[in-house]
């Protein structure tokens, strides 16, 4: 069917068939048979060749071939060649790609026929047997399979062309010219085609296939897209019967693109903005081309670019010409306000691109220019007034412009933000609620009116509110009679300030003012009155223009109030008559010393008033001595003005030195001595400081006045206390003075405290007591205390307490520090009474530090000493009770050592190398101890040890080479910087990631040492370990064949000679005798060069095969000797055949050999009759027989223990029996054992989603001519690796997960037969991406705590780290659990539990870790689950006749609130109840000094109860005396005594009796104290007048109100005053007086120290028993 549809009658060419049939074999059937007319000229000949049959097989690429070599040759030169295969199957050999590269260049058409549809032929077959890869079926229509063929085949051919008219082209239509031409002739066109074809693609709207007439030569398509490429064909339509090639004519021609404008313009003063885009318009297409985006069929934009103009009255003024990328809008600028401009816009095309677009054309008008000035006004601290105006100024109040004025503030710092105004309004604005000191940026902008065309800039100006400086100070001391004020700036620049005014008001009047230097921070004021509360205002003085405003302080201070209680007065007056005071000043003194003695009312006193008045010059005159004033000092008036000026030379320690020894010592002890000296303090002698210190010791007060214009001040200071030296001239200094000398001589009724204090290393704990006054006085009339802490100088805190609050505690404190402790008291108003202050220094308590540093470390250990010290000098060992040393992440080893107080080292094991490990050192402190030790942390990291393996890979004999790895988990490449690598003086450097080296040069079969040493980073090197890798390899023999000699000359013996071969470890000698009776054989090995072969017999012949035997070679080759017989043999040998062993290898494995023989030649003569066996030998020998005897049947033999890989000699020696006549020969065959090879696969590495592993080859088999390379699998995954690669990696796997790592090594085919191959199986696993758990816990079993863990992925179990701790030490313990709850048991609610929870993960070990914190429930500090705690700390806190106050506290601070309801105070029967929170209880209705008994008990919450419980808390509390005057009665039982008898007091503890008796000469006073009612006094003395007063002595009030009764003397006295005063009389009664006052200061001081003692006892107490 093919043939004919060729139509051969009708063909010009020849049609030549050819017919290859294939299946295992080829032939060609028809060789080139020219068909003339039809098919049916070769149908017989077909038919015959479909009869023949062949084997089965298919092989079409035999019979490919066969067409190559035997039909295509014979093909006629020029001729179309078409190949047809037809086939059904797929071929049995291998494809040739030489073979299909041939037939495809020989044959421009392939066609392949499948045999049958269901037959199934490879794809690449397919494509070799055809050029189109087109197989078809023997039943596809005729048309289809000759119509490929003729098409291909026929030379006549007709060639359209087509062209773009892009002249007729529209944005909707194309018009083509085209074209024909007939090859290879021209013909005409009828013959071949009825018409032509045009098409096009994509579709139009309209026709897309035009049917063309042939004489038409154009083709018009419609309807088309705009801008869009259209792909148009050009084919003709065959003529039917006429068999040629169409080619058609293709071209691509694109629309003209329709754009669409749109412009928008807007315009300002000076500039206009053109916006312009261009868009398809709807015509062909929507969409936007401004940005050469769609819009046009999918062909891009085909905008190139837009120009805009702007042009004034026909005049240009711009052109610009933009490209879509560069925007799509255009700012001219530059122009003319309130004018006419013409704006065009036109569109040019982009290469290629034909547009069909209208320039756009308009007319716009710039816009008028309005200015806007913004200026700053009035500004204050608080505030700023701006104003504005417009340029011109009309369009500010014309409405047509303007609406309104908006001022906008920035910072925005006011609720008056922002301000509008409107036109005609004020134009300005007023800000206030501002901040001082601060820029203000204040933009004023417009609301333009409607239809306004005009443009204004918002104005902006900058303002600054005036700085404001503030002033803070206060009351900064005082007195009676005067007061301090301090001040200093607040806030504000103090550079502005060039002084400062105070002023002091009194009811709203100022008084006084003084004005200081900016330096000067304080102004005293004195002459006030006492109790006076003043005002004071200070204000500050600014340097000029200063833009600064002042706040004037304004301070209140209170003058402290004055109780003059009199005292016995001795005023001694000193005065200077020396010739430099002149007359008036010397009056001024007299006058001074009666001024001074009237300002202590003489009249109005109860007590003595004694005047002493010594003028001094060159000698000192006792003027006036020891007058007593009774009314008025103008008693002494007389006597003063009689005082005549000595004028003569200044001598004022001369006049000191006399008051000291002649009148001092007539002053009584009991009288308040004040020393006034009034001179000008230019004295003439040297400096005597020992009468001065006398002076100072005589005298309660010394003041010095100045008299005269010229005084020495200095000399003045050093006669006077506290710079009392003032100036006598200005009597108001005087005046001054007065007031000072009498108030410091009043006896001020004092409230002052005593205080005890518990320091910690942070905190001060105060308790503090008001003692009462000396008059009874207690803490009633205190309205407040404040207590205020200081160190060094500077005031750290202060505390205010109500009355009923008596301690109070300073936290946050510095250790080791020392700090100044005032308490002072505010009184309540007009109380009668002045608060002392109390202050006293303390020291916190050393703050204790453990330190902390890692000592050594190693790949898995750690170990860290520590140390406890502070600045104090350290800590007595003693306090220390153990360590804790707990480390973090836990190793295999121990997670927590306890040590003792004298351990200072902690060493832990089991750790994971180059892991950062956190060890903390807790101190357990023993209970005894109050001291602060803070824990220790240091992070430590153990070290990673760093070992190059090193193998050998490869050796020649004068080369080797190694490979070398570090098995380790982490990521070495910032660690290593490289390697070196070394055999004997040679060194390699390579960098890391390189890991082969190679040494040439070597001797062969020589042992060489190659050492690895490992380079690593500076930064690194601490936390390594360096180790050096070595690896001993040995080059390879070069095997030859020995030399050998042997000598014969002794026909008893012969001598082999062995030249001695290098390498050879011994050498192996068959030695083969040949006799008349058959042949022997024998094999030696021996490591000698000579051997000696005895008995020789010189009728037998010698076949002698020497070879050297090599350690890794194993046998080399051979030399073989023949030595005939020296004599001919007795029995002539017949013309017998010589037997041969044929010796073959056999099975082997890596330490068996099995050989294998036969004989040649068969010959029937060679039997069991004639043969008696076989002996079979190996050299070397192995470790098991050297050699087999086998019978004549056995033909294998088998050795063992032999070393792998190694060459074996075996010999088969034939044993005749005796007789036989024919020879025997030795057969020699050499084996080798094999070597067995699998890879040891180590996993080396592991991340969340890849592995790696090292594979290694140990033993003889691990050469490079042996291992090409390796297959590393995992699952699905193949790497290929050559020989020297050692690691391989995997990624994309998943976390966690185990994973099978095969490696096999790929052999060398050449010595695959020598290798037993085994797989490498190493199981990797991921690792874990660790995750901090999540981590809940549950406190609400009160004797438990359950921690819960949410499940981490990966982790195969969870650490929990726990540390209880309180007041007297901490406890660690860890726990490894499965499980993601964990209980906690026995919990201890006083406890703190810091729980520290981590997942452990099987590869990556320890996870992070989340800490919680359980805290304390309550205060105790026992242990178990039924704990009692200490008792609460009560205390009295302040009590009166008939009320008590106590104070309780917990000993420890927590979480009251968690599990304490409330506190029973009272008792006997009378308590209360007090919630939490409150530390204070009143009693009141008590008896006057009576001893109450307080409880107070704990009341635990219902949850708590039968957990835990208080001591109960217990004070004893005395309610304070009413002092009264007791009633006393004197009676004279006898002249010689007097009997005071005492009505019983109530809550006394006993009297005290004070009996002075006195006559006219002598004073004599006596103190006795006693507990009985009645005294007797003896001895009484007739003419002595008796005054006896009686005391009440309380416990705690102390010494109460007297009563005083008087006894006149029995007898009269004779008071003349003798001419001199009886010697030692005076001396006598001051001494008794004072004995008086020392007894009555004892009482009152042990009173004070019991109180004190006491309080420090019971708070010793409590603290013991709370230990």
């Amino acid at each position: 069917m093919i043939i004919d549809a060729f139509e051969p009658a009708q063909r010009k060419e020849d049609l030549s068939i050819y017919v290859v049939q294939f299946s295992s074999d080829v032939r060609t059937e028809l060789a080139g048979l020219r068909v003339v007319n039809s098919a049916d000229e070769i149908k017989n000949i077909t038919f015959t060749v479909a009869d023949r049959q062949y084997r089965s097989g298919t092989d079409p690429y035999k019979g490919l071939d066969h067409v190559n070599k035997f039909v295509t040759p014979t093909t006629r030169e020029g001729s179309y060649k078409v190949l047809i295969t037809m086939t059904d199957g797929n071929p049995n050999n291998p494809r040739d790609a030489s073979i299909v590269d041939t037939a495809k260049s020989n044959y421009p058409f392939m066609l392949m026929f499948r045999g049958r549809e269901d037959a199934f032929v490879e794809d690449q077959v397919v494509a070799d047997l055809t050029q189109n890869s087109e197989a078809m079926y023997v039943n596809d229509p005729l048309a289809n399979i000759t119509q490929a063929i003729l098409d291909a085949s026929y030379k006549d051919c007709v060639l359209f062309d087509v062209t773009c008219d892009s002249l007729n082209a529209t944005n909707t239509s194309l018009t083509l010219p085209y074209s024909y031409r007939i090859l290879p002739t021209d013909q005409n066109i009828s013959v071949f085609i009825d018409n032509i074809i045009a098409s096009i693609t994509p579709n139009g709207t309209d026709d897309n296939i035009l049917q063309q007439n042939l004489s038409d030569s154009t083709a018009t398509f419609t309807g088309l897209q705009s801008y869009t490429n259209y792909t148009i064909t050009v084919d003709g339509a065959k003529t039917p019967k006429r068999y040629f090639a169409l080619e058609p004519a293709s071209v691509t021609c694109l629309t003209k693109a329709y754009v669409e404008l749109d412009v928008t313009i807007t315009a300002n003063d000076t500039s206009l903005t053109v916006g312009y885009s261009g868009s398809s318009g709807g015509s062909g297409g929507g969409g936007s081309g401004g940005s050469g985006g769609g819009g046009w069929g999918g062909g891009g934009s085909p905008i190139g670019s837009y120009t805009i103009t702007v042009s004034q009255n026909g005049n240009v003024v711009g052109t610009v010409t933009r490209t879509p990328d560069q925007g799509q809008s255009v700012t001219f600028t530059g122009l003319d306000p309130n004018t006419d401009y013409d704006v065009s816009v036109t569109v040019n095309g982009a290469p290629g691109a034909d547009i069909v677009s209208t320039p756009s054309s308009s007319s716009y008008n710039t816009s008028e220019r309005v200015g806007l000035v913004a200026s700053c006004g009035t500004t204050s601290e608080s505030s700023i007034a701006m104003s504005y105006a417009t340029d011109p100024a009309s369009v500010g109040s014309d409405p047509s412009y303007i609406k309104n004025f908006t001022i906008t503030m920035s910072p925005n710092d006011t609720s008056l933000n922002p301000i509008v105004n409107t036109v005609g309004s004020s134009m300005s604005a007023t800000f206030s609620e501002l901040l001082p000191s601060t820029d203000y940026v204040f933009t004023v902008d417009v609301e333009k009116a409607d239809d306004a065309r005009f443009e204004i800039d918002p104005s902006s100006v900058t303002c600054r509110t005036k700085d404001l400086i503030t002033l803070r100070g206060g009351c900064l001391s005082g007195n009676d009679s005067s007061l301090t004020i301090n001040y200093t700036t607040a806030s504000g620049d103090s550079s502005h300030i060039t002084g400062y005014q105070v002023d002091r008001l009194l009811n709203g009047v100022a008084e006084e003012s003084i004005s200081q230097s900016s330096d000067d921070l304080s102004a005293t004021f004195h002459g006030l009155s006492h109790s006076t509360t003043y005002s004071f205002s200070i204000s500050a003085i600014l340097v000029p223009d200063a833009y600064t405003v002042v706040d004037q302080l304004m301070v209140q201070c209170t003058t402290d109030y004055r109780e003059c209680t009199e005292s016995p007065i001795n005023l001694v007056f000193l005065i200077d008559g020396s010739d430099s005071i002149d007359d008036s000043n010397f009056a001024t003194m007299k006058s001074n010393v009666l001024v001074i003695t009237e300002a202590f009312n003489p009249s109005i006193r109860s007590e003595n008033l004694l005047v002493d008045v010594v003028q001094f010059s060159d000698a000192a005159i006792t003027e006036i001595s020891g007058v007593e004033i009774q009314n008025s000092a103008s008693e002494i008036r007389p006597a003063v003005e009689n005082i005549t000026q000595s004028t003569c030379d200044t001598k004022m320690y001369g006049g000191l030195s006399h008051v000291n020894e002649l009148v001092s010592p007539n002053n009584s002890s009991t009288f308040f001595k004040i020393l006034v000296t009034m001179s000008d303090g230019r004295t003439r002698e040297p400096r005597n400081s020992s009468a001065v210190d006398i002076a100072r010791s005589n005298f309660d007060l010394m003041i010095a006045i100045g008299i005269g214009c010229s005084v020495d001040v200095d000399r003045l200071l050093e006669f006077s206390d506290e710079g009392q030296s003032l100036m006598g001239k200005n009597f108001w200094f005087s005046q001054n003075t007065v007031d000072t000398i009498v108030s410091a001589s009043c006896k001020e009724d004092v409230l002052k405290f005593v205080a005890a204090v518990e320091t910690t290393t942070d905190t001060l704990s105060v308790v503090f007591y008001p003692i009462p006054s000396r008059l009874g006085r207690n803490s009633a009339l205190i309205e407040n205390y404040t207590l205020t802490i200081s160190s060094e100088g500077a005031t750290r805190d202060s505390i205010t307490t109500e009355i009923n609050e008596t301690t109070a505690s300073f936290y946050g404190l510095s250790p080791s520090t020392q700090y100044t402790i005032t308490i002072s008291g505010s009184k309540v108003l007009d109380a009668n009474i002045v608060i002392g202050v109390l202050t006293a220094n303390y020291t916190t308590k050393p703050l204790y530090r453990t330190t902390v540093y890692c000592s050594e470390t190693t790949e898995n250990t750690v170990r860290v000493d520590y140390s406890v010290s502070s600045s104090d000098g350290g800590l007595n060992s003693s306090a220390i009770e153990s360590f804790a040393v707990v480390i973090s992440p836990i190793g295999t080893g121990e997670s927590v050592l306890r040590k003792s107080s004298a351990d200072a080292t902690a060493l832990f094991s089991g750790l994971t190398p180059f892991t950062e490990y956190n060890v903390t050192v807790s101190v357990n402190e023993f209970a005894t101890t109050s001291v602060g030790i803070l824990s220790g942390l240091v992070t430590c990291k153990t070290k990673l040890a760093i070992r190059p393996d090193v193998i050998c890979t490869a050796q020649t004999s004068n080369s080797i080479s190694v490979t070398y790895s570090i098995p380790q988990s982490v990521e070495l490449s910032s660690i290593i910087e490289g390697y070196t690598v070394s055999q004997g003086s040679s060194v390699l450097s390579p960098a890391f990631g390189e890991n082969t080296a190679s040494f040439t040069g070597l001797s062969q079969c020589m042992d060489y040492t190659v050492d690895v040493d490992v380079t690593v980073e500076q930064s690194a090197l601490n936390d390594v370990l360096l180790q050096q890798g070595s690896v001993i390899c040995r080059t390879t023999e070069e095997p030859s064949s020995p030399t050998v000699s042997v000598s014969t000359a002794d026909l008893s013996r012969l001598i082999v000679y062995i030249t001695p071969l290098q390498c050879v470890s011994n050498y192996v000698i068959a030695i083969v005798r040949t006799d008349s009776a058959g042949s022997y054989t024998d094999v030696i090995t021996t490591s000698e060069t000579s051997y000696i072969i005895s008995e020789r017999n010189a009728a037998d012949h010698y076949s002698i095969t020497v070879y050297g035997h090599y350690p890794i070679y194993g046998a080399g080759p051979a030399t073989t000797k023949q030595i005939s017989a020296s004599i001919p043999s007795v029995c002539v040998e017949s013309e017998a055949d010589t037997f041969q062993p044929i010796a073959v290898c056999g099975p082997a494995t890596d330490t068996m050999l099995e050989v294998s023989y036969a004989v040649s030649p068969v010959d029937n003569r060679f039997n069991s009759t004639t043969i008696e066996g076989y002996t079979v030998a190996i050299s070397p020998t192995g470790t098991g027989e050297s050699t087999v005897q086998n019978t004549f049947d056995e033909k294998t033999a088998r050795f063992t223990g032999l070393s792998p890989f190694t060459s074996y000699m075996l010999t088969v020696s034939i044993n005749k029996r005796t007789g036989v006549d024919f020879n025997v020969n030795v057969g020699i065959v050499t084996c080798m054992t094999k070597v067995s090879i699998q890879p040891s696969v180590t996993c080396t590495s592991a991340t969340t989603d890849s592995v790696g592993v090292t594979y290694t080859v140990s033993g003889p088999g691990n050469r490079g001519d042996v291992i090409l390379g390796y297959t590393v699998q995992q699952g699905s995954k193949n790497l290929t690796q050559d020989f020297g690669e050692n690691t391989a990696s995997f990624f994309g796997l998943s976390q966690c997960m185990e994973y099978i790592i095969t490696v096999d090594a790929v052999i060398d085919p050449s010595v695959e037969d020598g290798v037993l191959l085994q797989q490498g199986v190493a199981v990797c696993r991921t690792a874990e991406e660790t995750y901090t758990p999540a981590v809940s816990i549950s406190t609400t079993d009160s004797s438990a705590i359950v921690v819960s863990v949410s499940p981490l992925t990966c982790a195969a179990s969870y650490e929990i780290i726990y540390v209880r701790s309180n007041g007297g030490g901490s406890y660690s313990e860890a726990v490894s659990t499965t499980e993601t709850t964990y209980v906690i048991s026995n919990r201890i609610v006083t406890d703190e539990y810091s729980i520290t929870v981590y997942g452990y993960f099987p590869v990556a070990g320890l996870g992070p870790g989340v800490t919680r914190t359980i805290p304390a429930l309550d205060f105790g500090s026992g242990t178990g689950t039924a704990s009692a705690y200490p008792e609460p700390n009560v205390m009295c806190m302040s009590s009166t006749q008939n009320s008590i106050v106590v104070n309780y506290s917990i000993p420890e601070f927590g979480s009251m609130a968690d599990f304490i309801q409330n506190y029973t105070v009272g008792y006997n029967t009378n308590y209360m109840l007090k919630d939490v929170g409150q530390h204070t209880a009143s009693f009141s209705g008590l008896s006057q000094c009576t001893d109450y008994n307080f409880t107070v008990d704990v009341n635990l919450n219902a949850s708590y109860q039968g957990f835990s419980s208080y001591r109960q808390g217990f004070v004893t509390c005395r309610t304070a005396e009413e002092p009264v005057s007791p009633n006393i009665a004197i009676s004279a039982p006898n002249p010689s005594s007097l009997a005071v008898t005492i009505s019983p007091l109530r809550c006394v503890t006993g009297f005290v009796i004070v009996i002075v008796s006195s006559n006219c000469y002598t004073s004599h006073t006596e103190a006795i104290s006693t507990t009985q009612n009645t005294y007797v006094i003896p001895n009484r003395a007739p003419a002595d007048n008796y005054s006896v007063t009686v005391y009440g002595n309380y416990p705690v009030f102390g010494i109460g109100p007297g009563s005083t009764q008087a006894v006149s003397a029995l007898v009269p006295s004779d008071c003349t005053l003798p001419t001199s005063e009886p010697s030692g009389q005076n001396e006598s009664c001051a001494v008794s007086t004072l004995a008086a006052a020392i007894a009555l200061g004892i009482l009152l001081a042990l009173a004070i120290l019991v109180i004190i003692i006491l309080a420090v006892v019971m708070r010793r107490r409590r603290k013991k028993e709370k230990a």
